[in-house]
């Protein structure tokens, strides 16, 4: 019995540090996941034939990485021509010259984003930014 009474007062106090480190509750933290936000804006709603067209490109979020922007235009006559375009950071302006054949009327634009690790060496995965788009219209007038 001597010995159960030596031993019960580590015992007390190993009891004591499991039940103190236990009750400690750690404070919840809220996390909040945003995803970027696509904005395109034209720089005029009416071009001429072989005049040149601007669409600004505006990504919310916090972007660090390269993002690939792919660009689709389809023109009154139905031609579609496509271009690739990248931005690193959160804006940028793509200008592109509107065919001298491309029709009066309603032409209409799409862009669409793609991650990119482009030149990028690094283990942490890109932002999740792959498959937004946006798409609005001009008109498009002769010369």
């Amino acid at each position: 019995m001597s010995h159960f009474l030596q031993v019960l007062p580590i015992l007390l106090l190993v009891s004591g540090l499991l039940q103190a480190s236990t009750e400690t509750t750690a404070a919840v933290t809220p996390l909040t996941f945003a995803t970027p936000a696509l904005t395109l804006t034209v720089a005029a709603d009416q071009v001429h034939t072989g005049a040149s067209q601007t669409v600004h490109v505006q990504l919310e979020g916090a972007l660090t990485q390269t993002t690939v922007l792919v660009l689709t235009v389809t023109y009154p006559n139905g031609e579609s021509v496509h271009s690739l375009h990248s931005v690193q950071g959160n804006a940028a302006d793509i200008t592109w010259p509107v065919p001298a054949d491309a029709g009066d009327g309603k032409a209409t634009f799409r862009v669409t984003t793609q991650s990119c690790n482009c030149g990028n060496h690094s283990t942490i995965p890109a932002q999740p930014i792959a498959g937004m788009e946006g798409e609005g219209v001009f008109q498009i007038v002769g010369p």
